[in-house]
């Protein structure tokens, strides 16, 4: 249940991809509407195939590099007046994209590494090396939570800073706000329910590495020598239970 909260990550940069072509300007040459139409075409594929993907984060991965050549080859070939406003969405884009490649790059380090096997982690060192790993995708996720917290403003300042027309600036910023609804929203949410997940793993292998040989697995499920322990487990377990349940409706909404 945990690991298909990840894949929201990737659909929305392909989500945010697509609205740059919506905020495209609307006297735009009529040579790059097939162009633009064919750009969605392969959105449209890409999210396909993401779904197909499953909890596989090596193919989510070249998903996410697959959409950055795409933008890149759809710049080359539109008119000028298209390429520069494709330049504004790409400034903000740009940099969330390559923070969300490392990102997947660490969570399937910590899936391979099983760091959210709570049950398999037999020793004080290995305790170690999860927490060490799981401190890295709180970092990168936290730092997602930033990038998408401020990515209006931050096209707000892009745009101001761009030679585009008032005109074109207003456009582009309606387009880009109207297509994105109330998805962003969402998105943000989904990193923050994140953030909350990740404190409670944590609180688990701290919990596990205090107690370390007074805790037993047996046909799968954690037990302690000391009673009292049982409570505060599975109280963090029922925690990632409502977060991913929330997780849920995020995702729907995204």
């Amino acid at each position: 249940m945990m690991l298909s909260r990840y894949l929201r990550l990737v659909r929305g940069f392909l989500l945010f991809s697509a609205c740059l072509a919506c905020a495209l300007p609307s006297r735009a040459a009529e040579s790059d509407e097939q162009i633009i139409a064919t750009f969605q075409v392969e959105v449209k594929r890409l999210q396909n195939e993401l779904h197909q993907a499953g909890e596989d984060m090596a193919k989510v991965m070249v998903l996410q590099k697959q959409m950055q050549t795409l933008l890149t080859e759809v710049m080359g070939k539109v008119s000028p007046k298209s390429r520069a406003a494709l330049e504004v969405g790409m400034k903000v884009m740009t940099p969330l994209m390559d923070d969300g490649i490392a990102y997947t790059g660490a969570v399937q380090k910590c899936i391979e590494a099983n760091v959210f096997d709570y049950t398999s982690a037999s020793s004080a060192e290995i305790i170690d090396r999860r927490l060490a790993q799981l401190a890295e995708i709180e970092r990168l996720n936290d730092g997602l939570v930033k990038r998408f917290a401020t990515i209006n403003p931050d096209i707000e300042a892009v745009l101001n800073a761009s030679k585009l027309s008032t005109a074109e600036k207003s456009g582009f910023l309606k387009g880009f706000q109207s297509s994105t609804g109330g998805r962003l929203g969402a998105m943000r949410a989904v990193r923050t329910l994140d953030a909350r997940l990740y404190v409670e793993v944590r609180g688990i292998y701290g919990q596990l590495r205090e107690q370390m040989g007074k805790w037993s697995v047996k046909n799968g499920e954690l037990s302690f020598t000391d009673d009292a322990q049982a409570p505060i487990y599975n109280a963090r377990i029922e925690r990632i239970n409502v977060i991913a349940e929330r997780q849920e409706v995020a995702q729907r909404q995204a």
